[in-house]
């Protein structure tokens, strides 16, 4: 399924505040993911689904890459800062995990017409838990027995980025104007 079915429209006339307005919309939400997230049993001790992702892969395609690392930037840092986790290794898996999923999805979203919203989500995620796994050997393990658990991360991945594209493709589907 490519994204022809679920292009996601958005008034391209809406002026420089309205732009801040709905930007500011989707930090907040996204930051209502996280918290709420937190209140959730995760598939492993730390580990999150990601619902937050599901404000970034919305803004990337309403908005484009740049407003998407100003969204994800914003949540993290923010998020982090009300949580009292900032500079700690939460932190930095959090944000390295982040930036990298974005600029996978953003390379695979501009660069590619052949993979719908759901296929990007799975990317991102995949992208995600790879990148904290890698930093956590990097920083803070130093034993490749850390590897042992990415056949797990693959399939946490997996169902993530299905459930949290899934969702997307719902939205978008709604919020899609035909012509």
């Amino acid at each position: 399924m490519d994204r022809s079915d679920h292009t996601i429209i958005l008034r391209t006339d809406i002026s420089g505040l309205q732009k801040v307005m709905l930007l500011t919309v989707m930090v907040t939400i996204g930051l209502i993911l996280f918290s709420f997230e937190r209140y959730l049993p995760g598939p492993i001790p730390g580990g999150r689904i990601g619902l937050s992702q599901l404000v970034t892969l919305l803004t990337l395609a309403w908005f484009g890459w740049r407003e998407a690392l100003l969204v994800v930037s914003l949540r993290v840092i923010v998020g982090n800062l009300i949580l009292g986790t900032v500079f700690n290794p939460i932190f930095l898996l959090g944000l390295s995990g982040a930036f990298v999923s974005l600029a996978i999805m953003a390379t695979v979203y501009c660069n590619t017409n052949k993979l719908s919203i759901i296929g990007i989500s799975v990317t991102g995620a995949l992208a995600h838990n790879t990148t904290q796994l890698f930093i956590a050997y990097l920083l803070f393990i130093k034993s490749t027995k850390v590897f042992w658990l990415l056949p797990y991360f693959i399939w946490v991945s997996l169902f993530s980025g299905l459930l949290i594209g899934t969702t997307a493709w719902f939205i978008a589907k709604r919020l899609t104007m035909d012509h």
